[in-house]
């Protein structure tokens, strides 16, 4: 109790911030971060060929760059080249995971209710899956 009294003082004359204001969470330095992307699954792809291997890696980056970098948004596109180099024809659950996420094509994150940008990569790997793909609100 003394040593949080303490740490509220320091943090006002510190940051400004009021003792009845809640204190600034603590972010450890060596944490992994992760992010959407880092969720995905991606389907076998037989990279020794080295067109596939070429196209897939370009596919990977561009999809990176458009869903965590400064455009932060979901890519459907890179998701269409994926499933291309797989070889996949989508039916089922995989079909309708991949038109949940067309509808949301070129959609910015931050434009998102929260709830629906956190199913964005689970959606994914339900395609990529070809269907083969429990969703975690699913389970029980």
């Amino acid at each position: 109790m003394i040593a949080t009294k303490a740490i509220q003082r320091v943090m006002g004359a510190v940051f400004g911030v009021k003792a009845t204001e809640t204190l600034p969470t603590v972010v450890r330095m060596h944490a992994k971060k992760t992010n959407l992307f880092d969720v995905i699954e991606f389907p076998y792809i037989d990279l020794d060929d080295p067109m596939k291997a070429t196209l897939f890696i370009k596919a990977t980056r561009e999809m990176h760059e458009r869903m965590t970098g400064s455009h932060s948004r979901v890519d459907i596109c890179s998701v269409n080249e994926i499933i291309q180099l797989a070889g996949m024809t989508l039916w089922g659950r995989a079909a309708d995971a991949h038109e949940w996420l067309h509808k949301l094509h070129c959609v910015h994150f931050r434009d998102m209710h929260p709830d629906i940008a956190m199913q964005v990569p689970h959606r994914i790997n339900m395609v990529f899956a070809n269907g083969d793909y429990q969703y975690p609100w699913e389970t029980v």
